[in-house]
């Protein structure tokens, strides 16, 4: 009876951590506008893949857009599918990540510390509540959903080291399903984990004969989760293969071209920084001369090989940006989450009061930094822009966007396909031109008026070009709203 009742008491437990997970990662996530330009594109592909039905090839502008692998744009157009075209909608596949993502490092926590329930719930706490993961789970991009993948991979991984028997192979074919993933997600940074399990599989406990890393099944497996879209998409178009490996592999490494290119200390900034407050944990140990064993321990391997190659790969790239080290950030917080346990185990009452009042006053600072973060003056979204253009839209009219590329967030907003109208050298050459003849080609003779967008040095220009009526004016962004009629443009 009292094995029982020790059952059923777990198992409430366990339903209270993972209700507590998923209500914590939805906290405020689709009170925000979306952020341009990269959440207002993964929105927009994902919205086009319903209204397309192009789920193998995503599409931006009714275009091909191969950057990314579609898992994310999947999620989010679930998400779109079931909560309508809104922030929640889109952000339902990062909620989700986001809450698999806390209760794999619980787990993985719970399995490090030789199955300590309080220690698997610290380390869970420590990853949802971090800087990093709590920024990078609040927003859509590939990101928190790679750190998902990466951490189911460490945690089949590190079963597979730690838990000796006829479960071990089973474990590692698991690890490399969950590599698999992390690489459908996006490429080749998927692949980081294997770094660390690769230099702590000869230290794995009880190792038997005939227990291989590489093994023919999980390799198998692995490539046919990794691999299959991009030979889908290459089938109907090989060029597209040279785009992924020139393109998104060897120019993200090599080259500046995608102006992604951070300075060279990024990744350990954001990396440490991001860890805050639990990282700050990791200090005294450190200073005492409490190092991992890198050496024997299985455990201080696969965390330190991960961390210590991600790092120098992040770093040695020409591609730098600040969410790259989200997935890894795990294995300092892992290590911060079980001190955490440690501390709260030699805490009296009284320090565990604090240590309480600690952790609700910083998670109440995260839940105000996410749900006014849409009002700061860099935050950059096209809703006001789009809430200006239904107010001041005819019936039918046509909008383009006056610049040099599309405007992602506003086409998710009005829920169509934006024609840009570019400013080219010879437009600003010729302002009275500005290419305004490109209106009736895109669009056709049969139009009445056009509402022209227009942010930064494009409106004075335009309004410059005489034969327009300014309709509108948004403060942040700076755009104004512009009828351009027939007459405005030569026959």
């Amino acid at each position: 009876m009292g094995r029982e009742r020790f059952a059923a008491e777990s198992a409430v437990a366990t339903w209270f951590v993972v209700a507590l997970a998923v209500a914590w990662a939805f906290l405020f996530l689709g009170t925000r506008p979306l952020a341009d330009p990269d959440e207002g594109r993964y929105a927009e592909a994902a919205r086009e893949m319903l209204v397309h039905r192009s789920w193998l090839v995503p599409l931006l502008a009714g275009r091909p857009h191969l950057t990314k692998p579609p898992p994310t744009y999947w999620l989010s157009a679930a998400g779109l599918a079931l909560l309508g075209r809104n922030e929640w909608g889109a952000r339902l596949g990062t909620g989700v990540a986001f809450a698999l993502s806390i209760l794999a490092a619980g787990a993985l926590g719970r399995l490090f510390a030789g199955g300590d329930r309080r220690a698997g719930w610290f380390v869970g706490l420590a990853w949802g509540t971090a800087l990093l993961p709590f920024v990078g789970g609040s927003l859509l991009t590939t990101d928190p959903l790679l750190a998902a993948a990466e951490a189911a991979a460490v945690l089949a991984g590190a079963r597979a080291l730690l838990v000796p028997g006829p479960t071990r192979r089973r474990d590692l074919r698991l690890a490399w399903v969950a590599l698999g993933l992390a690489f459908f997600v996006k490429g080749p940074p998927g692949l980081l984990p294997l770094a660390g399990l690769a230099w702590a599989w000869p230290r794995r406990r009880d190792p038997r004969p005939g227990e291989r890393l590489f093994d023919p099944v999980g390799l198998a497996l692995f490539a046919g989760i990794a691999a299959w879209w991009y030979l889908a998409v290459t089938v109907d178009d090989p060029a597209r293969m040279r785009r992924f490996l020139v393109v998104e592999v060897w120019e993200r490494v090599f080259s500046d071209r995608l102006r992604r290119n951070g300075p060279p200390w990024l990744p350990a900034t954001v990396l440490l920084a991001g860890c805050l407050p639990w990282g700050a944990l990791l200090v005294p140990p450190l200073l005492r001369g409490r190092f991992p064993d890198l050496v024997r321990d299985p455990r201080a391997r696969l965390l330190g090989g991960w961390l210590g190659v991600s790092l120098l790969v992040f770093t040695a790239s020409h591609s730098r940006m600040p969410l790259y080290v989200l997935p890894v950030s795990l294995a300092l917080l892992l290590p911060a989450g079980l001190l955490a346990a440690e501390t709260w185990s030699r805490a009296g009452g009284k320090g565990r009061v604090l240590l309480v009042l600690a952790i609700l006053g910083w998670a109440s600072f995260l839940g105000g930094v996410r749900a006014t973060a849409g009002g700061w003056a860099r935050y950059r979204t096209a809703r006001p822009v789009a809430r200006a253009v239904e107010r001041v839209r005819r019936p039918g009219e046509p909008v383009v966007v006056l610049g040099s590329r599309p405007w992602p967030g506003l086409m998710f907003y009005l829920g169509e396909e934006i024609p840009v109208l570019a400013v080219t050298g010879k437009a600003l050459g010729r302002p009275h031109d500005l290419e305004l003849a490109d209106i009736r080609d895109r669009l056709g003779s049969s139009w009445d008026s056009v509402l022209v967008v227009s942010c930064g040095e494009g409106a004075e220009l335009l309004a410059r070009a005489g034969k327009v009526v300014a309709v509108g004016n948004v403060s942040r962004p700076r755009c104004r709203l512009y009828r351009v009629v027939p007459a405005a443009v030569s026959p």
